[in-house]
């Protein structure tokens, strides 16, 4: 991986982290500093991991396969973005609800 798609892969793990703490989440950007395994954001989603993806051509399924494979019985969240589009959240329909309660948990501990 080149230095500009690390950069832009940094831009976008801040991004991401930036838009779950406009939703009152605690998140901040994973410092990995290139450990290929590792999530990609500190989250307060309990029991989930998030893997985060600004590209412009999407690969979904394949970024699905992968993120659910690392996330093993942890809920997989896929954030994606392209260019002057909003970040979106990839789930599995019968994990909402167990997403959901994760998320109000998590706002409601904040003071």
């Amino acid at each position: 991986m080149g230095a500009s798609e690390r950069l832009k892969g940094k831009r976008g793990e801040l991004e991401a982290a930036e838009a779950l703490r406009a939703i009152g989440l605690d998140a901040e950007r994973s410092a990995r500093n290139g450990v290929d395994a590792g999530e990609d954001l500190h989250h307060g989603f309990q029991g989930a991991r998030i893997e985060v993806k600004w590209c412009e051509a999407w690969a979904i399924p394949a970024w699905w396969r992968k993120l659910t494979r690392e996330a093993g019985k942890l809920l997989p969240i896929l954030m994606i973005r392209r260019s002057r589009f909003p970040w979106l959240m990839v789930i599995r329909v019968e994990d909402f609800p167990a997403i959901c309660e994760s998320y109000m948990a998590s706002v409601e501990r904040e003071p």
